[in-house]
């Protein structure tokens, strides 16, 4: 995808608050689909007991884990190609999205390999017992199976947003949302499969996803090179995707083990407490989702701007978006702390259950706005090529704060200490 002078490139003349608005509105909606996956899920799930959601709290930091390889190569990518588009160089930046499909397929067929054959053993590390290990084994064997086909609208809806183009990524998320919302029910109770037809549903609506986003790269935007390069090249692209992405992934996984961690800790307050983590990480997902989106277009939008020599513009986006985060995540706090009981009741009929989720929506959604704007800043230093950075904005926090202080937490004032730790 080229900007002529006949029509420039939006992203370099137009205001960039009006920019970082609409952009991240547009990725805000987008997102909205994808968390509506496991919103629905745990919905549906939740009527089949405590127990199962419980199953949902070990399963959730492992599924994120695995998603943050993809999410890794596609935030790794879109440095590399924002800043292509934005010099203009556009037969290169088509290699890179090819040759980064190509390397994230492989990635995770081999990850995916390994997590199906390790179910058992690694949740049995991870603190579930006999009562949720049959529930997560049915999920996760199906699932493992259904990810594979995440790849493409993963990467594939990166690779369309360093264009500029937020509009399509937007609505295959949402429509790929609906679909396994209408699936659910079908595969979870009509079919009596349990929570392996949750995972199933999640596996169709993947599929479906990954047609329609190979069309738009393939036919509609033309960003997929067929050509044969030569393996050296293709190797090369392979070692520069991968400087950022490592990195990157890593980073990404942080939250998600810093999750593991903490559902291994409540195991031992028994179930009710890691039933109502798993409605508070469910709930977070989906808060964060603004965070988030600012994120994911800051490769876009600072990175071509960076490319094209507008270092100005660059900076009035990162500055911008900082604002934005603060002022939303105050307002976010002060709405959900009444409404936090009636939200913990759409998830279980449990009052133990309940009072533990509600504790969770009133401490932890404190720090959303410093986990909003350390998301920003690792974007930021991952479109000026600056992964190591990036990872230790994310890393060292949870290594020196989060966890100590959930550990001391747990000793001190049980699930709720922990609570105030995850906070800290």
């Amino acid at each position: 995808m080229s900007y002529s002078k006949k029509t420039p490139n939006p992203l370099l003349i137009e205001p960039i608050e009006v920019l970082v608005r609409q952009k991240s509105g547009g990725m805000m909606i987008g997102m909205l689909g994808i968390m509506m996956f496991f919103l629905v899920d745990s919905w549906f799930i939740s009527m089949l007991g405590t127990e199962a959601l419980a199953a949902m709290s070990y399963i959730i930091p492992v599924c994120f884990i695995v998603t943050c390889v993809i999410m890794g190569i596609g935030k790794g990518m879109s440095a590399i190609v924002g800043r292509l588009l934005g010099a203009q160089q556009n037969r290169q930046a088509n290699r890179i999205v090819t040759d980064s499909l190509s390397l994230s397929l492989i990635l995770l067929a081999i990850l995916i390999t390994i997590g199906f054959f390790t179910i058992e053993s690694l949740f049995s590390f991870l603190g579930a017992n006999q009562v949720t290990l049959p529930y997560i084994v049915d999920y996760m064997q199906a699932w493992y199976i259904g990810v594979f086909f995440l790849t493409i609208p993963m990467v594939g809806n990166a690779a369309i947003r360093s264009t500029g183009n937020m509009r399509l990524p937007a609505t295959v998320m949402i429509l790929s949302g609906l679909i396994n919302a209408v699936l659910d029910p079908i595969f979870i109770f009509i079919l009596d499969m349990g929570m392996q037809g949750a995972a199933i549903a999640s596996a169709v609506a993947w599929i479906i996803a990954s047609v329609m986003v190979s069309y738009m790269l393939q036919v509609k935007l033309k960003l997929i090179d067929w050509s044969w390069p030569g393996m050296s090249l293709i190797l090369n692209n392979w070692s520069r995707v991968l400087k950022i992405s490592i990195p990157t992934a890593i980073s990404q996984m942080v939250n998600p083990l810093a999750q593991g961690i903490l559902v291994w800790l409540l195991s031992s307050f028994g179930l009710a407490g890691v039933a109502a983590f798993g409605i508070g990480m469910r709930i977070e997902s989906t808060l964060l989702i603004i965070a988030m989106s600012l994120s994911l277009i800051v490769p876009t939008v600072f990175g071509q701007n960076y490319g094209a020599g507008l270092n100005q513009r660059a900076s009035q986006s990162i500055l911008y978006s900082i604002r934005l985060i603060i002022y939303v995540y105050v307002l976010i706090y002060l709405i959900l702390w009444p409404l936090s009981p009636i939200i913990a009741t759409i998830f279980s009929e449990d009052q133990e259950v309940i009072d533990l989720a509600v504790a969770y929506l009133r401490i932890v959604p404190l720090s959303y706005a410093m986990i909003g704007l350390s998301q920003l800043t690792s974007s930021f230093l991952l479109s000026l090529h600056k992964p190591i950075l990036s990872l230790m904005i994310n890393l060292i926090p949870l290594l020196v704060i989060t966890i100590p202080a959930a550990l001391l937490g747990a000793e001190v004032a049980g699930i709720r200490g922990i609570l105030w730790g995850v906070c800290l």
